[in-house]
């Protein structure tokens, strides 16, 4: 059905935009603008759904990782990465709040700090198999999780 094809997805139209400059001569990519709440595929459709920095910045999460499970094959791989605070020095983190301010003004309201064990809670509770969550990075911390499908939703 997407054999080959990379679905890359997101709401907003200046990240497309951005995305569109640095991807030209991949032609395996598509590029889409698709809710993570909502999305325009259906149910088993993809071997892998990777979500990049979104977990912490949209309200109810939890609820885009349901849907992501929703377009998930059977024993799939859901792969999350999120930027977190959870281990950082408060320097680190002063610091990581000035770069996001001065690049991205204010953080949205509805964000969240996300954490290892609560991402694995997040995917269990949504009947994936967590297979690892760790915290990674030195001085900038992101939750990363691999987990597998199992077709419960």
């Amino acid at each position: 059905m997407h054999r080959g094809v990379v679905h890359a997805t997101d709401l907003s139209d200046e990240m497309l935009a951005v995305a569109r400059k640095k991807l030209p001569s991949f032609s395996n990519v598509r590029l889409e603008k698709a809710d993570c709440f909502n999305l325009p595929y259906e149910n088993n459709s993809f071997d892998t759904v990777f979500m990049a920095n979104l977990l912490h910045i949209i309200p109810e999460p939890e609820n885009a990782v349901t849907e992501a499970t929703r377009v998930l094959k059977d024993n799939g791989r859901l792969i999350a990465l999120s930027f977190t605070t959870e281990g950082m020095t408060f320097l680190n983190k002063l610091k990581m709040g000035y770069r996001y301010l001065r690049t991205y003004g204010k953080p949205p309201a509805d964000g969240q700090q996300l954490t290892v064990e609560g991402a694995r809670m997040m995917m269990e509770s949504r009947s994936l198999t967590v297979i690892t969550a760790e915290l990674i990075g030195h001085n900038v911390k992101a939750v990363f999780v691999i987990a597998r499908g199992n077709g419960e939703v």
